[in-house]
């Protein structure tokens, strides 16, 4: 890939975020009410939220007072949300007029006093948290909505250099004959799962633990070319240790990374040197994990009896344990459809209010992933299991593994598991990875599949214009969420017959102009990208 390519695909996806970021309604994302709490709770008070201890602020509570929130997701009808949906909201020139007036000017700074409902995410780790207090400080007397855009988008740039610095390693690591393919494997990937932005473009700690995985996806490239380098070995230990205290998702990736370093460990069990040498960067990586993130784990254990510490597990605790649960409430139905939403919504899931759009629309981009998967499995088949192009399935794995254990906590404390696909994008450097390899293969093979590549990622941009549209009709009231899940317009063109309308509303929410700028020279940038690409695609090996 050329330098003006590179330049233009990743510009692409800076300024889709922003665009996404500049309509999005407060607390639309995935739990930012309990997310922006924490960090006000830290940032003004000092102290660490413990999961049943620590409450959301009123700051969040209020707002749902005045401003509309996302849309239920458990039963119809999905308008009894707690208070004034979009289509309520803006039917309430009053409403309308307040807002601007509480959330759209400079005030006199926030500060975090609780309310009397408790915080879900106290259950996290502290460290994204205790990172992003100092910016909530510094913006506590900007307007409420100015105020978030500039937290959201330090979460989303976290993310993002988590993803560029995955691409860098992959680059410089991989054989010269893929390495065109890697750069757009790692551009391209957005694209191609375009949850990546919905899952980065709000406040969670979700971000960090991109940045810190870029940075061990990174250290575990550089560290399989020379074993023997302790200090990278420390380097990889320090890192997951830090994730540990970010999110329990690095507990998976840590397991992950501990299997594949016995698996080579076992395979020189002959070699008594070589095995003594891999058993001491094994110590050597493990070791500082323990010491950094290790305690947060053994004070969860004890004080709730769940290792793990999350929301679910306590209360499963608590009942009896997963078995005991269990009984009478696992169906095969309720496995395989919670297995489905998984890989469904890690493709696209939209944001809070989770509405659907049509099936249908869905399944290019499911085709696309699944080919390139399985077209990185032709290409990694030819290598040992302890080759470098193995690494994304010793880490996929047990992470998969523990998204598949918590759709079983689901069933067995509710009837049905729901796990969010979009955290899978943690992994997102591990996914482009693959991605890389699968254009690869795809390369090498007949005309007719670079033209249905070609054809399947010109379709993604306009699955990627379309979703982004709907999103922003119904945050402007002119779509509602139906009591079956999908958008309901009030016309049959799906809005486009009050475009003035919707942005003129989006004005009081965000900045619309700002968003069409954005959006478009996003879009921009990735056409006449792919338009390059298209054009001149070298046929590609690999080769060790």
């Amino acid at each position: 890939m050329r330098k003006l390519e590179f330049i233009l695909l990743a510009l692409a996806i800076l300024l889709i975020a922003v665009g996404f970021l500049a309509v999005l309604p407060p607390f639309e994302g995935f739990d930012e009410t309990a997310h922006y709490s924490v960090i006000q709770q830290i940032a003004d008070t000092g102290t660490i939220p413990r999961y049943g201890q620590s409450f959301l602020s009123r700051t969040v509570v209020d707002y749902g007072l005045h401003g509309p929130l996302p849309y239920s997701s458990l039963n119809p009808p999905f308008d009894r949300n707690g208070g004034m949906t979009y289509a309520a909201f803006f039917a309430s020139p009053d409403h309308v007029v307040a807002y601007e007036n509480l959330y759209r000017k400079p005030s006199i700074p926030r500060s975090f006093h609780p309310s009397k409902i408790a915080n879900w995410q106290a259950q996290h780790p502290p460290l994204y948290y205790l990172l992003m207090a100092p910016l909530m400080t510094a913006t506590a007397s900007w307007s409420f909505v100015t105020q978030l855009f500039a937290l959201r988008l330090m979460s989303f740039l976290l993310a993002f250099a988590g993803l560029m610095i995955g691409l860098y390693a992959s680059v410089i690591h991989s054989p010269p004959t893929v390495r065109r393919s890697m750069l757009q494997g790692f551009l391209l990937y957005p694209l191609i799962v375009p949850m990546f932005f919905a899952e980065f473009a709000r406040l969670g700690n979700d971000s960090l633990c991109l940045l810190l995985f870029g940075m061990i996806w990174a250290a575990l490239l550089r560290w399989l070319q020379d074993e023997n380098d302790s200090k990278r070995s420390v380097l990889i230990g320090i890192l997951l240790g830090l994730g540990l205290l970010t999110k329990a998702f690095f507990l998976p990736i840590t397991f992950g990374i501990g299997l594949f370093m016995l698996f080579r460990i076992w395979r020189e069990h002959s070699d008594q040197k070589l095995f003594m040498s891999r058993l001491k960067q094994f110590a050597l990586m493990f070791a500082p994990l323990l010491l950094i993130g290790g305690s947060w784990y053994i004070h969860n254990l004890i004080s709730y009896g769940s290792f793990i510490g999350g929301s679910d597990f306590i209360t499963l605790t608590r009942r009896g344990g997963l078995l005991a649960n269990l009984k009478g409430e696992m169906t095969s139905f309720a496995f395989v459809r919670g297995i489905v939403a998984t890989l469904v919504t890690w493709s696209w899931g939209g944001t809070w209010s989770l509405t659907r759009i049509n099936e249908l629309f869905r399944i290019p981009l499911l085709v696309l992933t699944g080919w390139l998967f399985l077209n990185y499995v032709s290409q990694a088949r030819r290598h040992t299991l302890t080759h470098a192009i193995w690494l994304p399935m010793w880490l996929f794995a047990p992470f998969f593994i523990g998204l598949v254990y918590h759709v079983f906590v689901g069933i067995a404390l509710a009837g049905s598991g729901n796990t969010p696909g979009w955290y899978l994008h943690i992994l997102s450097p591990l996914f482009a990875f693959v991605f890389a390899f699968g254009l690869a293969e795809i390369k090498n093979n007949r005309i007719w599949k670079r033209k249905l590549l070609n054809c399947l990622l010109a379709y993604a941009v306009f699955f990627l214009i379309v979703v982004n549209w709907m999103q922003m009709v119904m945050f402007a009231g002119v779509a509602i969420k139906g009591d079956n899940k999908y958008y309901q317009f009030q016309d049959h063109a799906a809005g486009l017959m009050r475009a003035a309308d919707v942005l003129t509303r989006l004005e009081v929410l965000g900045w619309p102009l700002l968003a069409a700028i954005c959006f478009g020279g996003g879009l921009l940038c990735l056409i006449v990208s792919l338009v390059r690409i298209f054009r001149a695609e070298p046929r590609e090996c690999v080769s060790d």
